[in-house]
């Protein structure tokens, strides 16, 4: 497997709503290794990471690049849908990050802890889950494939 890594910016997610979604592109799971999350305005940002309960559709995507030269990623990070995706009801870890830019957070995994599969259900989200818009965001994700 191949460490694969991607930054990318997000408008102010609107209430309870997607920030961004890990989706494998193919049948080739992923194992997260590493999220970071921050504001990139003086807003406060509650964060929860959560399975999918449903993709969507996605309008705004992005595949993860390799550490590798030449190598290709299989796994998008998408931070816009023309239909909304949905969440499950258990959050994986949740945060509330202060009104204050370059506030965050990097959460870590252990080697081969957080799959994530192209599959509804599977997937995870960055999703805002407090009754408020969010701060622009700045984020990045490491993946293992």
């Amino acid at each position: 497997m191949t460490i694969y890594s991607l930054g990318v910016s997000k408008a102010a997610p609107a209430t309870v709503t997607g920030i961004a979604m890990i989706r494998p592109a193919t049948a080739t799971p992923c194992y997260v290794q590493e999220i970071g999350v921050f504001n990139s305005t003086g807003v406060a940002s509650s964060i929860g990471l959560v399975r999918s309960a449903t993709t969507g559709t996605p309008s705004t995507s992005a595949l993860v690049q390799a550490g590798v030269p030449g190598l290709t990623g299989q796994t998008n990070i998408d931070t816009a849908w023309s239909a909304a995706a949905t969440v499950a009801a258990n959050y994986i870890r949740k945060i509330v990050l202060p009104a204050t830019i370059g506030a965050g957070v990097i959460w870590t995994f252990g080697l081969r802890d957080l799959l994530v599969q192209n599959g509804a259900t599977t997937q995870l989200m960055l999703w805002n889950f407090s009754g408020s818009t969010d701060a622009a965001l700045e984020l990045y994700v490491v993946v293992d494939e």
